[in-house]
């Protein structure tokens, strides 16, 4: 719920977003994130910062599109270093 009582607008999702603060940057460095009960880790996920930009990744999305002039896809960029992080 939200300070007004509605739901927030991640409420279902099933990988709701978090935002970690105060993290101080660097390059090529990791982030691991853990989920507990009764202080059992039942999820974890790491993350690692980018280091200097290497190449551009695009992906469509949808990556199908059927050819009836009806359809649009969008196009997503991702600077990548060169370990392949995004």
């Amino acid at each position: 719920m939200n300070s007004v009582g509605r739901p927030s607008s991640t409420w279902n999702l099933a990988h709701p977003p978090f935002t970690f603060k105060n993290v101080a940057y660097k390059a090529n460095s990791m982030l691991r994130a853990e989920g507990l009960i009764n202080n059992a880790v039942v999820a974890a996920d790491t993350v690692r910062a980018q280091g200097s930009a290497s190449t551009i990744k695009l992906v469509a999305d949808p990556p199908v599109l059927e050819a009836n002039a009806q359809d649009i896809s969008r196009i997503e960029a991702y600077i990548v270093d060169a370990n392949g992080t995004w």
